[in-house]
């Protein structure tokens, strides 16, 4: 049975303490929810009020049976881009966050920043002539990575 994705409010007396609770953020992936900030009319919330999502059923890749599609096969054979695994996280994070709407705010990005820095948050890189060309960024608990935004500048770069 699939449900709505919930906005739960984070059960600190304020952003700056949840952002403060790295412990208290990591705990939420490993019970499947991840943070948002929610706007005015999300779950009653208030705005800036940070929520958490939990979507059933969770998307979920099995690398044993995952197939290349034919696109990302071409864009590796061409090889254009390098990537790398954390060299640029706030950067990754950061280019997440430039759009017109986004639920990534300052309290967020810090938020991951702390959990990058304490081994659970990290970025994979699309790297074009030493030029950030695209990557995503999530976390990864338990042997799973759940990934949370992606952004690209140049077409492939978020394959």
């Amino acid at each position: 049975m699939r449900r709505r994705a919930e906005a739960r409010p984070c059960p600190a007396a304020s952003v700056d303490q949840c952002s403060a609770r790295p412990a208290f953020l990591s705990a939420a992936w490993t019970r499947s929810g991840a943070p948002r900030v929610a706007p005015v009319h999300a779950a009653g919330g208030k705005d800036g009020e940070i929520g958490w999502f939990s979507p059933d059923p969770r998307g979920i890749i099995l690398l044993d049976a995952f197939h290349v599609p034919h696109g990302l096969k071409r864009t590796l054979k061409r090889g254009q881009f390098r990537i790398r695994l954390n060299a640029a996280f706030e950067a990754v994070i950061r280019a997440c966050a430039e759009r017109a709407e986004t639920w990534i705010s300052e309290e967020i990005v810090e938020s991951y920043i702390n959990l990058h820095r304490l081994g659970f948050a990290h970025s994979i890189e699309a790297w074009l002539d030493n030029e950030l060309a695209g990557g995503l960024y999530g976390v990864s608990i338990n042997g799973a990575f759940f990934g949370e935004s992606m952004f690209h500048r140049v077409p492939d770069a978020s394959k």
